[in-house]
């Protein structure tokens, strides 16, 4: 015999019974999820050294934590960087100052037939550099990092 109801349909019931007497608030999520842009300014020199980089979904605000870094990456000089893996991968980049854009050439986040990486550096509110990546690749969502620069 089946149940009255489902689960799914009960909680939906239960749901809209609590939204009619307003014990919760209704959630509006738009069809594209806009992620955080933690970058009050775009560009000026960048800041030499090594980043750690969380997943947008992950990002804590102004405190990296180690378990939650998903990457790690070297910035050189404005036309070089490496990816930190079980080795540094190094690559060349092409950085314009005015924006904060930045392009891989070469290297691991170099653009191939699977998609490409963009990047952007600048500051944030704090006045500490970030970089925020963007991997826009074939058949997959659009992803990102945020990438703080790491203490010595």
């Amino acid at each position: 015999m089946r149940p009255l109801f489902t689960s799914k349909e009960t909680l939906t019931m239960i749901r809209h019974a609590a939204l009619a007497a307003g014990l919760i608030a209704a959630i509006a999520v738009p069809a594209a999820a806009q992620k955080l842009n933690p970058l009050a300014t775009k560009g000026g020199a960048i800041a030499p050294g090594r980043y750690a980089c969380q997943d947008w979904d992950y990002y804590g605000g102004p405190t990296i934590t180690n378990n939650r870094v998903s990457t790690w990456m070297r910035v050189t000089s404005a036309g070089a960087y490496a990816y930190i893996g079980s080795k540094e991968q190094p690559g060349t980049m092409a950085y314009t100052a005015s924006s904060g854009a930045i392009a891989f050439r070469t290297g691991p986040f170099a653009p191939d037939e699977n998609g490409t990486i963009e990047g952007v550096f600048g500051k944030r509110q704090d006045g500490h550099p970030m970089i925020v990546l963007t991997y826009r690749l074939k058949g997959a969502d659009v992803t990102g990092e945020y990438c703080t620069l790491a203490p010595n």
